[in-house]
């Protein structure tokens, strides 16, 4: 089943293409796919080929936990420790320098671009081999070990060295293997001048390398593990190799069960015992006393792909592409014990938006809670494994619906979103991995070309009253109305009638040439994505003759697509999510991209907000669409003896939808979306942060600030403004019991920007100016006498603030008193 899923289908980058921006990344939950394990000390270093380092503290074994993550621009593949400086081979991004003097907080210090796909690494000495694709190897001098510098490259053999994938040192040779099956010996008595002195032809391709004494070990992929004797590094030869045993279990003479290797991405090590990470059959122990005759201890599966393994003492690291850290006890070898692992999530294929929760279709795994009350900080709250492996999910009130596969239609009772229930499943003919939601319940899809209308009168006991067989397979179903569409592969579309929902009547068809994998619907307009011809706009007023009247081929790869506020959004695999302008519908303007380092498979929309299933990198990501009434929190003054809330107003006769995100160091600590009932205000304590913005999606709302000191119970309210690029002024009070003065400046905006105040007396004289570069969503607070200078603060009554981002003003004082004055800045 795994093999079918990869045929199938703080870390992200929202940068863009060139477009105006109007997404912010909210938040994200996740961990990705990992390749490769290095232990250092009580962190595990796990490398994922989407971009990731993530660094989980495994000091208690049993309960590893994610303390820091890093992103690449490359893939990174390689992780090789030198003192506290380690190296990265990060594919075509070249070579990184980390600094790891304390291991849990490594810090990225210098990055070389080599010119080259690197794949692999080793050391001698004051010199680093960097294996790459075509290139050879590049050797860099590390006598400083923080700045490698490139000294030349070394082609081993033009003809063979496609790809180098293993470096290996003993004390006067390197041991070079590559793709196309060679083993080079290299003398490198001199590192700068290697020489080649022999070449085996191992006939297998290599994936990696260890030296253990005499023996090389190779992992080779599907032809198992080679042991190569270089006791004579004039004269390797081959020692043995281990791709199957046969077992005779109760001693008669015959072969009882056969294990054989599947996939072997790499081995480690540890005396004479051999432990190979075997992809999808888990990994396999091997003694290897005997380097002529390998035996097999064990093979134990793994619920997903095993690509990475360290082992110290009995202990067993394994990184699998799905099942995140896997830890094992094999103080007895012949029978692995599972002791703890760290994962969030495994194969995400949907995501569905709930009050107060987002749940998960985990395919491996079954379906999963999130607390999001606060999207900056999403946490697990639940997981229940299904009885099938859920696809495609829909959230009615406390119930969910999931596209279970072979399981049909499966019912969740999510009444307590923490213990996710299973209560039935619908058998449904063929594979069901689809859902969408038409007036009267769902529309369920299989790859047998059969479409289900269920009905969920009973929500509890959802009935198939309607059926129709397509001509193709059903990649995606979308309905409004009583009018669906199908998206049926290389069938095109068709368009059925709904008006009675037991019997879908055919209406019409239109062929794209291609495969069309997605489709969605508003008004007379149908959006249809085919894999390879990109996107087509259907004039669909005609269900009997629907007609192209537009075609993006570019809009290609696209997996989903939802429509909400005038835009539509796409999912988009490997190429991220794009957002379209289709205001005017039969004329979409793409607006926008929004990269991932993983594959996006599903979007959803909860305006303000945006969810994306990204599949390969085992994540969610909720991105925020940007409002255009944005109020700055200018201070939040949240520290010891002071306390912060904003009270939201709503004055319109109908619920308003306001959204507050907090920011402490340029970074959203607090994100929350507030429905304020008609006519009424609702009030928000205890913030926590140093700035941060409203965003209202209703007209008639307005907020204000309250800034108390808790001691005095002193406090001062003053309302929220609009967020103004260009120019503001803030007033600054001219009273004669005034003790002290304060200026708080925010920038609102998403990238840093210099601010230029000018200070002005009452008579329009310019005091004193002080230009100030503030990052993105960062605020600074000041005395005036400490902003200005040699400046006297009783002469200033007002600053002005120009600014190309959107900024916030703040002016505070303190009187003799003891009570507060704040003035907010205005355009």
């Amino acid at each position: 089943m795994k093999k079918l899923f990869a045929l199938l289908f703080f870390g992200i980058l929202v940068t863009g293409t060139g477009f105006a921006q109007t997404l912010e990344r909210v938040g994200e939950w996740g961990s990705p796919a990992y390749n490769r394990i290095v232990k250092i000390q009580n962190m595990a270093y796990m490398l994922s080929e989407d971009g990731w380092l993530d660094v989980v503290d495994v000091a208690d074994p049993t309960n590893p936990d994610l303390v820091t993550r890093l992103h690449f621009d490359g893939k990174p593949k390689r992780l090789l420790l030198n003192g506290d400086v380690a190296y990265l081979a990060a594919g075509w991004s070249g070579l990184y320098v980390l600094d790891l003097s304390t291991p849990e907080v490594p810090v990225v210090t210098a990055h070389l671009d080599i010119g080259a796909d690197t794949t692999c690494m080793a050391i001698t000495g004051n010199y680093l081999y960097v294996g790459t694709r075509l290139q050879g190897i590049a050797i860099m001098d590390i006598t400083d070990p923080a700045s490698p510098v490139l000294d030349h490259r070394y082609g081993v053999d033009e003809d063979t060295t496609i790809f180098v994938t293993s470096i290996i040192f003993d004390e006067t040779h390197a041991y070079v293997l590559d793709n196309q099956g060679g083993l080079y010996i290299l003398d490198v008595t001199d590192p700068l001048a290697p020489d080649a002195t022999f070449r085996l032809s191992i006939g297998v391709s290599s994936y990696g390398a260890v030296l253990t004494g005499t023996t090389l070990v190779i992992a080779a992929g599907i032809n198992g593990v080679h042991l190569i004797d270089v006791s004579d590094p004039a004269a390797p030869t081959l020692a043995g190799t281990f791709t199957s045993q046969s077992f005779d279990l109760d001693g008669d003479g015959t072969t009882d069960v056969t294990y054989s290797i599947s996939y072997v991405h790499q081995v480690f090590v540890e005396g004479t015992t051999l432990v190979a990470a075997d992809g999808d059959k888990g990994f396999d122990i091997l003694d290897i006393s005997d380097p002529t005759t390998p035996s097999l201890t064990v093979q134990s599966t793994t619920p997903s792909d095993t690509e990475g393994v360290f082992l110290e003492g009995n202990t067993l690291y394994l990184a699998e592409t799905v099942g995140g850290l896997a830890v094992y006890d094999i103080s007895d070898a012949t029978a692995p014990v599972s002791t703890g692992g760290y994962q969030q999530a495994g194969y995400v294929s949907d995501v569905a938006p709930s009050p107060g929760y987002i749940y998960l279709a985990d395919a491996y795994q079954g379906i999963r809670s999130l607390n999001a009350d606060n999207l900056a900080d999403l946490q697990n709250a639940g997981m229940t494994s299904t009885s099938g492996m859920p696809m495609e999910i829909e959230v009615r009130g406390n119930r969910l619906y999931s596209a279970a596969l072979d399981k049909g239609l499966t019912v969740m009772d999510i009444s307590d979103p923490t213990t996710p229930l299973e209560m039935a499943s619908i058998p449904l003919d063929g594979m069901t991995f689809n859902l969408a939601s038409y007036s009267g319940g769902l529309i369920a899809s299989s790859e047998w070309g059969g479409v289900s209308i269920v009905s969920l009168d009973d929500p509890d006991n959802p009935v198939e009253i309607g059926y129709y067989q397509s001509s193709g397979f059903v990649y995606d179903a979308a309905s409004e109305d009583d009018q669906l569409i199908l998206a049926t592969g290389f069938s095109g579309i068709e368009l059925l009638s709904l008006s009675d929902p037991a019997n879908p009547e055919f209406q019409g068809r239109l062929n794209t040439d291609g495969v069309v994998v997605s489709v969605t619907l508003q008004g007379q307009t149908a959006y249809v994505a085919d894999l390879f011809a990109g996107l087509f706009v259907v004039d669909i007023s005609n269900p009997a003759s629907p007609l192209i009247v537009a075609t993006l081929p570019d809009e290609t790869a696209i997996s989903d697509m939802t429509i909400g506020n005038g835009f539509l959004y796409a999912a988009r695999g490997k190429n991220g999510m794009d957002k379209l302008d289709i205001h005017t519908p039969q004329s979409p303007v793409l607006v926008e991209n929004v990269p991932t380092s993983g594959s996006v498979r599903r979007v959803r929309l909860d305006l303000p907000y945006i969810y994306l299933a990204d599949r390969d990198s085992g994540r969610v990501i909720v991105l925020k669409e940007n409002a255009s009434t944005k109020l700055g929190i200018p201070h939040i003054a949240s520290g010891t003896g002071w306390d912060n809330g904003v009270t939201l107003t709503n004055s319109a006769q109908t619920d308003g939808v306001a959204l507050v995100t907090t920011y402490r160091d340029t970074v959203p600590v607090f994100s929350r979306r507030v429905i304020v009932p008609a006519s009424s205000s609702l009030s928000m304590k205890a913030l926590t942060g140093t700035c941060g913005t409203v965003e209202f999606w209703s007209p008639d709302m307005r907020a204000t600030e309250t800034i108390a000191a808790t001691a005095s119970n002193n406090q001062a309210t003053f309302p929220l403004t609009q967020l103004e690029p260009l120019e503001i002024t803030v007033a600054i009070p001219d009273n004669p019991d005034t003790a002290w003065k304060g200026l708080v400046l925010m920038n609102g905006g998403e990238d840093n920007a210099q601010l230029t105040a000018n200070a002005w007396s009452s008579e329009g004289t310019l005091v004193a100016t002080k230009t100030i570069t503030l990052g993105s969503h960062y605020r600074k607070a000041w005395l005036l006498g400490d902003l200005f200078g040699d400046a006297n603060p009783g002469e200033i009554t007002a600053v002005t603030v120009t600014s190309p981002a959107p900024v916030s003003g703040l002016s505070i004082s303190g009187k003799t008193d003891g009570t507060m004055e704040a003035t907010v800045g205005r355009n």
